[in-house]
């Protein structure tokens, strides 16, 4: 009998360690979640503005007739 309360107790305590964890596990998730979403909204508004402008611009290097064929 008493070992059965041994046991009892025991087991109450790893269920009490266990709800904890899920607690902590659950607010970690939310934290992650957040920072997520964050990030995917700013490579979405990353993404709408242009980008690379110097491409269109005139490279200073170049002959204008260079540039002319590239066209």
């Amino acid at each position: 009998m008493d070992e059965i309360v041994k046991l009892r107790a025991k087991h109450k305590a790893r269920i009490e360690e266990l709800k904890k964890r899920r607690t902590d596990i659950i607010a970690e998730n939310a934290r992650l979640d957040a920072e997520n979403v964050a990030r995917v909204a700013k490579s979405e508004q990353d993404s709408r503005q242009p980008q690379n402008d110097f491409l269109f611009e005139k490279p200073t290097n170049l002959p204008d007739f260079v540039l002319d064929r590239a066209v």
